[in-house]
């Protein structure tokens, strides 16, 4: 949670196969985020930028590779509510945009833009577990598509 400070986050992230010979896909990011109100009690605002850089193994072929890219930029303005016994958040809800690029490898239906409106609600339902909800709208074709999973920091439940 920020409140009228800056976070920047730059990383990298990878996934091997299942024998762990080979990378499946490799992840470059980075986000900022940087509060918009004051500390309050309730509920906070903020802006949240992400962008990525993604590789992955093209499904269409038989062997392994990393031949299919994309970039996404996702701008959100993110409202954080807070439970007032331990200042934690504990509900945050979030609008915006993202923008879609794909490097390589297009597959059949799809286009090489793609603009999306979007919203993310993430319900905190103990420390370290979170259950977000997403929605992304295509305008231009009129689709929706929702994505419901769940979020666990087992590096924080080990310590």
């Amino acid at each position: 949670m920020i409140t009228k400070n800056s976070l920047w986050v730059v990383g990298i992230s990878d996934t091997l196969h299942k024998d762990r010979f080979q990378l499946s896909s490799v992840s470059f990011f980075t986000q900022y985020t940087k509060g918009l109100s004051k500390h309050s009690t309730i509920g906070n605002w903020d802006i949240n930028i992400l962008g990525a850089v993604n590789y992955s193994s093209d499904s269409t072929s038989g062997n392994r590779n990393l031949k299919r890219g994309l970039i996404e930029v996702k701008p959100l303005i993110n409202y954080v509510m807070k439970n007032r016994d331990n200042d934690y958040s504990c509900l945050e809800i979030a609008l915006g945009a993202s923008y879609l690029y794909r490097l390589a490898r297009i597959y059949p239906g799809e286009e090489k833009n793609a603009f999306y409106a979007n919203a993310v609600a993430r319900i905190r339902l103990k420390d370290d577990i979170w259950l977000p909800l997403e929605v992304k709208y295509d305008p231009k074709n009129g689709k929706l598509f929702g994505l419901l999973s769940a979020r666990i920091n087992f590096n924080s439940i080990l310590n």
